[in-house]
C-alpha cells in the first residue's frame, strides 16, 4: 500500500514545460512572448489611445511584433 502511493506522487509531477521556438534572428525566444500576447498588447494599446485621444493627448505608437519581441 505505501509502494502505491509513491508511485502515484511520481506520475502525478509536473510535466514538462515545453518553450517557444527560438526567433529568425537567432536569439532566445521567450515562452511569453508569442503572436498570442501580442495581440493582446494591441489590442490593450489600442483601447489607451482611444482613451488618451478623448483626454486630449497624444495616441502612443504601437509597436510591430519584431520590435516588441525582442
Amino acid at each position: 500500500m505505501e509502494k502505491n502511493r509513491k508511485e502515484k506522487k511520481k506520475a502525478s509531477a509536473a510535466p514538462e514545460i515545453k518553450t517557444a521556438e527560438p526567433a529568425a534572428g537567432g536569439g532566445k525566444s521567450s515562452p511569453y512572448m508569442s503572436r498570442g500576447i501580442y495581440g493582446n498588447y494591441t489590442a490593450g494599446m489600442k483601447k489607451t489611445n482611444q482613451k488618451r485621444k478623448e483626454r486630449g493627448l497624444q495616441a502612443l505608437p504601437i509597436r510591430p511584433f519584431e520590435e516588441w519581441h525582442q
